[in-house]
């Protein structure tokens, strides 16, 4: 499953069952879910432009330095 992008709003009546359907995929291995750390806000253009060209997957997390 590859989800691109969605508005919750058109979708939170349906979120309940969300939990009960992806757990099984999450622990079989069959979906999987990524994240990526970027330190600071200076290091942020480069993997801001991976959301535009495809190469994005998973969360982007910003670590603020501060």
């Amino acid at each position: 499953m590859d989800i691109k992008a969605f508005a919750t709003l058109y979708v939170m009546d349906a979120f309940s069952d969300v939990p009960a359907g992806m757990t099984p995929l999450l622990t079989s291995g069959q979906s999987q879910y990524g994240e990526e750390f970027i330190e600071g806000v200076d290091n942020l253009p480069a993997p801001l432009l991976t959301f535009f060209d495809d190469s994005h997957s998973g969360k982007t997390l910003i670590v603020r330095n501060d």
